[in-house]
């Protein structure tokens, strides 16, 4: 290597990507609940 720093897409893209999953179960887990609340 050429003894760079890590570049910052490669810190920020996994932490996006999970963001990004987190956020779709969470959306996906709140609209039955809006429909159906128990």
């Amino acid at each position: 290597g050429e003894g760079r720093p890590t570049p910052k897409v490669a810190i920020i893209a996994p932490v996006v990507l999970v963001l990004a999953v987190a956020a779709f179960f969470f959306l996906r887990k709140r609209k039955p609940a809006n429909q159906n609340p128990a």
